[in-house]
């Protein structure tokens, strides 16, 4: 009994000097800590004047605190201008992927749409946002290429065209789906 408990106070204060060397890191290396994940980039942004932690997940559909714990922010309010961020692929390639092309606000929205079945019928649904488009309006079909990928222009129902923000959705006969929503503004 004796062992265990002082082996169980060394484990502990070798945890904790673990940490303090870790947290010191964010301070000294906040890129290239070895107390983080392993993980590729996708794409690696340089911090711009105005720029936020919100801002920039929003800009790649990634969590904030995703990108804020792949590279060590200690304070996401303090961001520095030329600072290098890692953008991590956090989507598993066979989950199917809905992007976003272009929208002319209050008329269309052009879409493209990657990992779903090949040769497959799929049908493209808008809705009020917050829905995640489940039971939106069917603006359209498309059926999806060889590689299972399609892009198509759909007009926005006149029902959503003064929102702000919609909800869209793809929806394949096997039950796949992928979901997004976009801005709807000049």
């Amino acid at each position: 009994m004796f062992t265990l408990i002082a082996l169980t106070k060394n484990v502990r204060h070798l945890i904790l000097a673990a940490v303090t060397v870790c947290t010191l890191s964010f301070a000294f290396v906040p890129a290239a800590s070895a107390c983080g994940p392993e993980f590729e980039c996708a794409e690696t942004y340089t911090v711009q004047a105005g720029d936020t932690l919100y801002g920039i997940s929003l800009k790649y559909h990634v969590d904030l605190w995703t990108i804020e714990y792949m590279n060590y922010v200690p304070n996401p309010r303090l961001l520095q201008v030329g600072q290098k961020l890692c953008i991590p692929n956090i989507t598993p390639k066979s989950a199917p992927r809905l992007s976003i092309v272009g929208v002319e606000a209050g008329r269309t929205v052009t879409v493209q749409v990657e990992n779903l079945a090949p040769n497959q019928k799929v049908d493209v649904r808008l809705g009020k946002n917050g829905t995640l488009g489940v039971n939106g309006e069917i603006v359209g079909t498309a059926t999806t290429d060889a590689n299972g990928k399609f892009s198509a222009t759909y007009a926005i129902p006149q029902a959503l065209q003064a929102d702000s923000i919609i909800a869209i959705r793809v929806e394949s006969q096997t039950g796949r789906y992928a979901y997004d929503w976009f801005w709807n503004q000049p």
